[in-house]
């Protein structure tokens, strides 16, 4: 299965996968189309579409963009024993 970004919804338990190519703008959609219940959403690392993803909804709730760039960035540190171990597989 091709690796995708995973959007949870509340409510109902239902989840839809964002595969590549269906773009940030889905995201975003199905965001404003979720009424009720909890949100998550997640991807393996958390670093490329679901980081991205995150900062653009950051920025879109009004967070200054350095900050939401700072954040980013200080996953790498957070997640390099993590992809170290992957590599090593």
């Amino acid at each position: 299965m091709e690796a995708g970004l995973v959007l949870f919804l509340g409510g109902n338990g239902g989840y839809q996968i964002l595969f590549p190519g269906q773009g940030i703008r889905r995201f975003f959609e199905l965001l404003l189309e979720h009424e009720e219940g909890a949100l998550v959403w997640h991807c393996t690392s958390g670093k490329d579409r679901t980081g991205l993803t995150g900062a653009l909804l950051l920025y879109v709730l009004g967070a200054e963009w350095d900050i939401i760039a700072q954040e980013y960035l200080h996953t790498n540190e957070q997640i390099r024993d993590y992809r170290e171990h992957i590599l090593e597989i």
